[in-house]
């Protein structure tokens, strides 16, 4: 796991057509959600079985969750309560796309 990406607080649930899961971001706890279709276009695996996804999640969690940093970082003050990552939001590489200036050396 990279040491750049963010801590993820809570144990992934999967809730109706979502998985939900939280990141810690500057020492807060931030709520987030990634939609079925997008884990399954990134798998590649159409399963509707919670469990087959919530599987898949946890194989594709250092993406998602630097997907959901780097959104976090972009989203204004105001945007809502729970962050959503969408197919399009994982379809780049979210390291070319983090500021510079948020990254920390690996020690």
């Amino acid at each position: 796991m990279n040491d750049n990406l963010p801590v993820v607080l809570a144990e992934p649930r999967w809730s109706h057509d979502r998985v939900i899961f939280e990141i810690e971001e500057h020492g807060a706890s931030v709520s987030c959600s990634v939609s079925k279709a997008a884990i399954q276009d990134v798998s590649a695996n159409h399963t509707n079985l919670p469990r087959d996804l919530l599987i898949q999640f946890l194989r594709l969690q250092d993406r998602i969750t630097a997907a959901a940093h780097v959104k976090f970082l972009r989203r204004p003050p105001s945007a809502g309560c729970v962050l959503h990552i969408w197919s399009d939001d994982l379809d780049e590489d979210p390291q070319l796309t983090i500021p510079a200036a948020t990254l920390t050396p690996e020690t």
